[in-house]
């Protein structure tokens, strides 16, 4: 059975390469456009992991990961954020205090991918590499 990921990033091109990818990488992936909607799947379906983006309209990133946390901490080390900036003090805080992955975009589906099976405990086999634009 594959590994289920959910993917909660507001770009929708971004969703539709990092899904497609994924999938194609052995992943099972459900998408979110936002952080509520990746709260609501995080009620409704269980996850092995969660790649968010940590600027989001709504509710940011950061309100998203204390969220998941709090409800789901078994998954607090399996949460990578995703962003164009990742040198922010909140960033850095964040990481510190919840012991989450972090890549920077743009990045590598192949990084992604190996991440995450690294963070599962199952390095991935991924397709040849395609950096995100």
């Amino acid at each position: 059975m594959p590994h289920r990921i959910l993917l909660v990033d507001d770009d929708p091109s971004i969703r539709r390469a990092v899904c497609r990818y994924l999938t194609r990488s052995g992943f099972a992936v459900d998408e979110a456009d936002t952080g509520q909607q990746g709260l609501q799947s995080l009620r409704t379906a269980s996850y092995d992991a969660v790649v968010t983006d940590l600027r989001m309209p709504g509710m940011p990133g950061e309100a998203f990961v204390e969220a998941v946390c709090e409800a789901h901490p078994h998954l607090a080390e399996r949460i990578v954020l995703t962003s164009g900036d990742m040198s922010g003090e909140s960033v850095r805080r964040l990481r510190s205090r919840v012991g989450c992955a972090a890549l920077e975009k743009p990045f590598s589906m192949a990084t992604l991918s190996g991440l995450l099976g690294r963070l599962l405990g199952t390095p991935q086999p991924s397709p040849a590499p395609s950096p995100l634009q």
